[in-house]
């Protein structure tokens, strides 16, 4: 049985004698011991100091904080936004926000699995290396869809949308509305393509108006281009429709790795 005084007298988390942690289950190599020897840690096993447990969870917060942040934006752009606002290219402050977000994840989780094995065998001999193999591996699987989706992917949809000469033209700012193409390259109220945080070029905002503090009549401030370009948007590029397959696949994976974490918490015991 797991006991929480055992904890507390250890200084040690439930996870280091048990492989389901506080919800008890199989010992590790090191709860084995504890429990021949008397409910005694063994001597050559020394207590983690204050500042050890605080720099692990330190390290923990900020793997999750990341994990939350990278889903959380993952399951928004494709979930309400929809991934066909971005077949245009890619908003560079979102991309940047995502590899940060990556590069973090991976940095602690490397650490937090250093700290957690006894040893590297572990990884395929015991129920929490089997449930960490089949994490990490659709993490990297995650990390390789976001490499091609930031690179190839988005300099082909960058391309075919200058090709077309609609709103996402390469190297312009521009927007639709009501059925006309206006540009706002030199507009200091569209820095980096966005207008008021939420508007970004490459989209029709015709019925964005509805809600904005004013009316079309702004529009004169912006250079008109002419009429939007006919047929262009009715069929998207083949790297476009590349991408959107990847960002809904991107859902599924993420609901993996969010059922091995859960399942760390309830499944061992059972599998134990």
């Amino acid at each position: 049985m797991a006991l929480p005084d055992f904890a507390a007298e250890t200084g040690l988390a439930c996870s280091e004698c048990h492989e389901a942690g506080a919800d008890g289950g199989s010992l590790t190599e090191l709860g084995e011991e504890f429990l021949t020897g008397g409910y005694v840690l063994p001597e050559e096993t020394p207590e983690p100091s204050v500042a050890g447990r605080w720099l692990r969870g330190l390290v923990r917060y900020a793997h999750l904080v990341a994990g939350v942040m990278w889903f959380g934006a993952i399951a928004y752009i494709h979930i309400f936004a929809g991934p066909r606002k971005f077949s245009k290219g890619l908003p560079r402050a979102e991309m940047r926000f995502g590899w940060y977000s990556i590069v973090v994840m991976a940095v602690t989780g490397t650490l937090l699995t250093i700290w957690k094995l006894g040893s590297v065998d572990e990884l395929w001999t015991t129920a929490f290396g089997y449930v960490w193999l089949i994490k990490a591996g659709t993490f990297l699987l995650l990390v390789a869809i976001a490499a091609v989706v930031t690179t190839a992917l988005n300099r082909k949809m960058r391309r075919a949308a200058a090709e077309a000469g609609g709103p996402g033209a390469c190297g312009h700012i521009r927007f639709a509305f009501d059925g006309k193409l206006y540009d706002a390259t030199d507009s200091k109220w569209w820095k980096d393509g966005v207008h008021a945080g939420k508007h970004r070029a490459g989209t029709d905002l015709t019925q964005a108006i509805d809600d904005a503090p004013h009316g079309a009549e702004m529009l004169d401030r912006i250079e008109l281009v002419g009429p939007v370009p006919e047929g262009g948007g009715e069929e998207l590029p083949k790297a476009a429709r590349a991408f959107i397959v990847m960002a809904y696949f991107n859902l599924l994976l993420i609901a993996v790795i969010l059922f091995c974490v859960s399942f760390w918490g309830w499944g061992l015991a059972l599998l134990g």
